[in-house]
């Protein structure tokens, strides 16, 4: 855990960045994603995640919206243990999501942020949910001289109303922790 908290510190100082890089100006207006992380859901545990992007920005990166597609699981040793319980008809998660997102000083140590919608189908059962994150996208022309591929990172909250059993609704976090290789055209 450790670690990962030392690549993240590295990430968001933005030291792979240059100074120089503060007044870079995206020159494509879309983007292709593909990204992997960790899914967080709310009382069910960590799993790997994998997703879709499709970006596109405006006003030269400083906006954007994306839409994107994921696929992970809501398996959980703790479920299979203590509750010897199924909750859900199958353990497959698939996450639609669709958010706008404002970069307020593009390419910098500084994050963007998102928000938007989700529609989450867990095990069978689909729920709405509200989006919120942050992130920041890595140009790799500091790298490999490249203005067409990028590297972004980003942290999300997916909050949704969730209820078990007959009782009583509340409301769940489940947090989504990505890295992505980014194209741009």
């Amino acid at each position: 855990m450790r670690n990962f908290f030392y690549v993240m510190i590295f990430l968001w100082t933005g030291f792979v960045i240059g100074p120089d890089k503060a007044s870079a100006q995206i020159k494509y207006n879309n983007g292709f994603t593909i990204s992997t992380g960790i899914y967080a859901a709310s009382g069910f545990g960590t799993n790997p995640y994998a997703a879709f992007r499709y970006n596109h920005y405006l006003k030269q990166g400083r906006h954007f919206v994306e839409a994107s597609f994921g696929i992970s699981s809501i398996e959980s040793d703790v479920l299979k243990t203590v509750a010897n319980a199924r909750l859900f008809e199958n353990t497959r998660l698939l996450v639609y999501e669709f958010v706008y997102g404002y970069d307020p000083k593009m390419w910098t140590s500084l994050p963007y942020f998102t928000a938007g919608v989700a529609g989450i189908n867990q095990g069978g059962q689909s729920k709405f949910a509200l989006v919120a994150g942050i992130g920041n996208r890595i140009y790799f022309d500091t790298l490999f001289g490249s203005r067409k591929i990028g590297l972004r990172y980003d942290l999300r909250d997916q909050i949704l109303k969730q209820r078990f059993n007959d009782k009583e609704s509340f409301f769940a976090h489940n947090l989504v922790f990505t890295i992505n290789l980014e194209f741009f055209y």
